[in-house]
């Protein structure tokens, strides 16, 4: 990266007036803006990817493709022979080991959340899929240490995993709180959700009974997984409640061979 040209970064949502105040109309109306989600910059690969124009002072909604957890990058090349504005949207999603590194292959299969591949092996973040992506020690050179179920925080692009790190994972904790798709608290913490969360799914989308609306925190305990900028990225559910009712009689007229609703006292 062009470090030197870095005008800003963002880690949430960013707006089309946020960008608009940050650049200015003489840059948007002479500069020539490229803007490149996960490497990619074609609207028909990824409809997601906003345009140069949701960058104007009227649109104060957040753009596509931004987010929690999203690192967004302003690059601005002032140079007269240039004159460039290159916007890069960075995701970051959950990794986790399907499997100890294999020796003789010299490889170790992840799943990663909340990401798609198309039929032209472009890689898309989507909230409703997760994908098979794998590397080798010649991509890594910590491969061969990671085993099955270890967790990791990748950038993708170019139909390969990029850069790797290992998120922050709270072990074994009590959620006190959460609302779901927003945010969860453990240990007097808020973490608001990432952009990317989607493991565990199970997880995330029953913290509460559908039937009843009950809480089924208590007891239960959980590893949260947060990436580089403190947002859960991930959730998995490790001891689940054990709770039991001591039943102290039944009245029961039914046949044994039929599954009957009875009273009962617990």
């Amino acid at each position: 990266a062009k470090t030197e040209l870095l005008k800003e970064s963002y880690t949430t949502a960013v707006s089309g007036r946020d960008l608009y105040d940050l650049l200015g109309s003489t840059i948007l109306n002479s500069y020539d803006i490229s803007i490149y989600v996960d490497g990619i910059d074609d609207t028909d690969v990824n409809p997601d990817i906003f345009s140069a124009a949701d960058i104007n002072r009227n649109n104060k909604g957040d753009l596509d493709s931004t987010g929690n957890g999203v690192l967004t990058e302003v690059y601005v090349d002032t140079d007269e022979d240039v004159r460039q504005v290159t916007i890069a949207v960075i995701n970051t999603y959950l990794a986790i080991a399907d499997g100890d590194y294999n020796e003789s292959r010299d490889q170790v299969t992840f799943n990663v959340y909340n990401i798609y591949e198309d039929s032209d092996e472009n890689y898309i973040k989507n909230d409703s899929h997760d994908e098979r992506m794998v590397i080798t020690s010649e991509d890594f050179d910590f491969a061969a240490d990671i085993m099955d179920g270890d967790a990791y925080l990748v950038n993708v692009a170019n139909g390969e995993i990029q850069a790797m790190a290992e998120p922050e994972v709270l072990s074994q904790v009590e959620i006190s709180s959460f609302s779901v798709g927003n945010h969860l608290t453990v240990d007097g913490t808020k973490y608001d959700y990432a952009e990317t969360a989607r493991y565990d799914v199970d997880t995330l989308d029953q913290f509460t009974n559908i039937q009843t609306g009950t809480s089924n925190l208590k007891d239960a305990t959980y590893n949260v997984y947060v990436d580089s900028y403190g947002y859960m990225i991930g959730v998995k559910e490790v001891d689940p409640a054990d709770n039991y009712l001591f039943i102290t009689g039944i009245d029961n007229d039914y046949s044994n061979l039929a599954a009957r609703q009875v009273k009962a006292n617990a």
